[in-house]
């Protein structure tokens, strides 16, 4: 299929060149080795195994004996791996790679400019803070309002969110995408500045519906993005 699309791909039998443990541990990213597991192989009956039963040390020693006992095709495209990846899932991971290239010009370690990736991205983000003190308060927020390459902003009431980042200037911002499975961003981020600017706010939230609540006075929240991470591991390449 990738050759009928003239994609550009690295092909690996890894029947012939297995995989080492090493490599299904980043490739599994921190999931269940159950995800990598394929329960429905012929060899799971005629080696009498029971997968429920078998924990991630066993699965894996088994796919490392076993080659077949491996979910296929296993498909990774920058940082997300997929297995089992059916005709109509490879169809969109090629959409996502046609998108890649316009935006880069060019397939750089395929991944988008962070803006670019929050702009098509769907899914549910979470913001953690925490008072002088360490404790920490965890809350539902939009996507963040790319000032530039490393500065976002949030829209904010007057809440335990905002009042802690008065005492304390970091926050972790978690973001899981609706249409993959453990796949999203982490970003670290230290609050810089805030300010009350209505025409900003008008300008973030032209979607925002704040009806169902009382918002009270809104501030525009500053921060310097730290460090960025996927969902899910180191985001260094197995």
């Amino acid at each position: 299929m990738l050759s009928q699309k003239k994609v550009e791909y690295n092909d690996r039998d890894f029947f012939k060149n297995k995989f080492s443990r090493e490599e299904i541990v980043a490739l599994l990213q921190g999931r269940p080795a159950s995800e990598m597991f394929n329960s429905r192989s012929p060899s799971v009956s005629s080696m009498g195994l029971e997968p429920a039963k078998l924990t991630n040390e066993r699965l894996i020693d088994l796919m490392l004996k076993e080659p077949r006992l491996i979910r296929r095709p296993v498909v990774r495209v920058g940082d997300k791996v997929y297995f089992g990846a059916d005709s109509k899932v490879l169809e969109k991971l090629l959409t996502w790679y046609r998108i890649l290239l316009r935006n880069s010009g060019r397939y750089k370690e395929l991944t988008m400019k962070l803006d670019e990736y929050f702009e098509s991205a769907k899914g549910r983000g979470v913001l953690a803070t925490a008072d002088k003190s360490g404790k920490v308060n965890i809350a539902m927020y939009a996507r963040p309002y790319f000032i530039d390459d490393h500065t976002v902003t949030f829209i904010m009431a007057e809440r335990l969110t905002h009042e802690n980042l008065k005492s304390n200037p970091w926050a972790a911002y978690l973001f899981t995408e609706e249409e993959w499975k453990y796949q999203g961003k982490r970003l670290y981020l230290r609050k810089t500045k805030e300010e009350e600017n209505p025409d900003l706010i008008a300008q973030i939230c032209r979607k925002c519906n704040y009806s169902h609540y009382e918002t009270g006075n809104r501030y525009v929240v500053y921060f310097n993005i730290e460090k960025v991470l996927p969902l899910i591991g180191s985001g260094e390449s197995a």
